[in-house]
């Protein structure tokens, strides 16, 4: 009876790092993709969903895509949904502060700042005299 040959390998070239090249880049883009699409899609449902079912189908579904997809962009968007989820839960329970839209009252403040004039604006002498230095009381609005 003959022998069996022994099949060899080829030996591609390796690579060095805990990343293939690539995956890192789909990963974080599938992270931004994830976060924005999902505060996107919980803007889009009608508003008499419930938030609190909205950022749970959220952070259940980015859980799905994180564990179970082995497409490290799919992942990405998963971790970006679970990560949208969660503050979003944060926020409605007052867990966590300063994180949102800019409410209106602000808003109006801002406005309302950036109509107002320059102190002493109209005071100052024109740029053509010689010479000419604006008197201090002035120059720190008290005129």
């Amino acid at each position: 009876m003959a022998k069996k040959r022994k099949h060899t390998h080829k030996h591609g070239r390796r690579r060095m790092g805990a990343v293939k090249g690539g995956e890192a880049t789909k990963t974080l883009l599938g992270v931004a993709v994830g976060a924005l699409g999902g505060r996107f899609l919980a803007k889009m449902l009608p508003s008499t969903t419930s938030p609190m079912i909205v950022n749970i189908g959220q952070i259940g579904l980015g859980a799905v895509l994180a564990f179970k997809s082995k497409n490290p962009m799919l992942k990405g968007i998963g971790g970006g949904l679970v990560a949208s989820g969660v503050i979003a839960e944060g926020v409605s329970f007052n867990l966590i502060s300063g994180i949102g839209e800019i409410s209106t009252s602000y808003q109006k403040q801002l406005a309302d700042a950036a109509r107002v004039p320059a102190v002493g604006a109209a005071r100052f002498p024109s740029p053509n005299v010689v010479g000419a230095f604006p008197d201090v009381h002035v120059v720190g609005g008290l005129m």
